[in-house]
C-alpha cells in the first residue's frame, strides 16, 4: 500500500493505476509465454501501443464531428477546433488554406514513421513513404497536364516521401507530362510511367499515367506485407485487403461509367481482389447499374450488404461519390473493429492511421462546407461516417 501511495506522489492516481495493471499483464504475460518467443515479438509494439492509444483517444468521435457542423457557422466552427489538435492547421482566417490539412496528414505520418517497430518498418517505409511520392507526382502531373497552376508548385508538395528534395524541386521545374516523366529516371517509377505514357499517347486521359502508379504502390505493399511474420501478417493482410478491393472498386465504377469495355479494365487493376474475376463483361455493359446488380445477385462477401444498399442510393442520386463513400465507409468501420480488438501488433498502427484519415478528411470537409455556407444535411451527406 505504501508503494502505491509513493506511486500516486509521483505520477498521479491513474498514472499508477495504469503502471500496476502493465506491470500484471506483463506477469501475466510471462507465465503464459514462458519460452519468450511471443513477448519478444511484441515487445517493440509497448511503447508505439501506448503513444497511439492517446492519440486515438484525441480522435473526435461521430458526435463531436456532427456537432461541429450545426456550431453556428464557419467561424464557430474554426474557433471550437481551435482548441484540438487541428488548431495549428486551421487559425482564425477568414480564407483559411485547406492544403494545411494535408500538411497535418503528413505530420502524422512522420510521427508515425519516428515510433514503428523495426521488423514492420519496410512495410511501413512502402505505406507512408511511397504514397506520398505518388501524390506528389500525380499533383505535379496534373498541374503540368492541365497547363495552369491548379496546385500550389513545390508548396503542395510534401517530402514525407523516399525522393529527395532536389528531385521533388526538379518536379515542380518540368516544363510539361513529358519532362516530368524524364526527370523520373532513375527512380523506382520510371518503368511504371513509361509503360503508362504509351497509354496515355493513346487514349488522352490523365488517368493513364496515375492508375499504374497506384497499382504499383499496392503491388509494393503486397510484396512487403509477405515479409511479415504471425499476427502482423494476418492482421495486415486483412485490411490490407479491404483496402485494395476498395481502390479497385472505386476504379471499376468509375471506368463503367466511362463506358470502358470490360476487357480494357484489367489493366487499371490490383491483382488479388476475388471479385473481379467473376465479373462477366455483359455486367459492364449496364454501365454503373448494371455492375451493381450484378454484384448484388452474385455477391456473398464482405460487401454484398453494401452492394444492396448502393444500388438503391445510386438509381436515385445518380452520383458516384455516393458510391465511393460508402465503400470508404466500410473501410473505416473495419478499422474501428481491428483497433477495438488488437493489442501489441500492426493492426494498432494501422487503424489509427486510417481512423486519423477519416478524421482529418471530414474536419476538411465540413470546414470548407461552412465556409461555402452550405445547408447542413448537404454537408453531412458528404461525410464518410454517415455512410458506415
Amino acid at each position: 500500500m505504501d508503494i502505491f501511495v509513493a506511486l500516486v506522489d509521483l505520477i498521479g492516481f491513474w498514472g499508477a493505476v495504469l503502471l500496476i495493471s502493465f506491470l500484471a499483464l506483463l506477469i501475466a504475460i510471462l507465465i503464459l509465454f514462458p519460452n519468450g518467443t511471443w513477448l519478444s515479438s511484441r515487445i517493440p509494439y509497448f511503447f508505439p501501443y501506448s503513444l497511439i492509444r492517446g492519440e486515438e483517444g484525441k480522435i473526435l468521435n461521430e458526435q463531436r464531428i456532427l456537432a461541429l457542423v450545426g456550431a453556428g457557422g464557419f467561424q464557430e466552427a474554426i474557433s471550437a477546433l481551435s482548441n484540438t489538435d487541428f488548431g495549428p492547421y486551421v487559425g482564425l482566417e477568414e480564407d483559411p488554406d485547406f492544403g494545411l490539412f494535408r500538411v497535418y496528414l503528413a505530420h502524422v505520418h512522420e510521427g508515425i514513421l519516428k515510433i514503428v517497430p523495426g521488423q514492420v518498418r519496410d512495410f511501413f517505409d512502402a505505406l507512408i513513404r511511397t504514397r506520398w511520392d505518388i501524390e506528389n507526382i500525380e499533383h505535379v502531373i496534373a498541374e503540368k497536364y492541365s497547363k495552369k497552376k491548379l496546385f500550389g508548385i513545390p508548396e503542395d508538395i510534401i517530402n514525407v516521401g523516399s525522393l529527395s528534395e532536389e528531385q521533388i524541386n526538379s518536379l515542380a521545374e518540368a516544363e510539361g507530362v513529358e519532362d516530368v516523366i524524364t526527370k523520373l529516371e532513375n527512380t523506382e517509377y520510371e518503368d511504371v510511367l513509361k509503360k503508362g505514357m504509351k497509354d496515355w499517347e493513346r487514349t488522352g486521359l490523365i488517368s493513364s499515367l496515375i492508375d499504374p502508379l497506384y497499382i504499383y504502390y499496392f503491388q509494393k505493399l503486397k510484396e512487403q506485407l509477405s515479409y511479415l511474420k504471425g499476427v502482423d501478417r494476418a492482421v495486415a493482410d486483412t485490411i490490407l485487403g479491404i483496402y485494395i478491393d476498395i481502390r479497385n472498386l472505386k476504379t471499376l465504377f468509375r471506368l463503367a461509367k466511362e463506358g470502358i469495355p470490360f476487357e480494357e479494365t484489367l489493366g487499371y487493376m490490383t491483382p488479388g481482389m476475388e471479385l473481379y474475376n467473376d465479373i462477366p463483361a455483359s455486367a459492364m455493359e449496364g454501365g454503373v447499374e448494371g455492375l451493381l446488380e450484378h454484384l448484388t445477385s452474385t455477391s456473398s462477401s464482405t460487401y454484398a450488404t453494401a452492394f444492396s444498399k448502393l444500388l438503391g442510393i445510386y438509381e436515385k442520386e445518380k452520383d458516384l461519390s455516393e458510391v465511393e463513400k460508402v465503400f470508404d465507409g466500410i473501410l473505416l468501420e473495419r478499422a474501428k473493429d481491428i483497433s477495438s480488438s488488437q493489442v501489441f501488433n500492426i493492426g494498432v498502427i494501422l487503424a489509427y492511421l486510417f481512423l486519423k484519415e477519416a478524421e482529418i478528411d471530414s474536419i476538411k470537409t465540413i470546414v470548407m462546407g461552412l465556409k461555402m455556407e452550405l445547408e447542413e444535411d448537404d454537408i453531412k451527406k458528404q461525410l464518410v461516417m454517415e455512410a458506415i
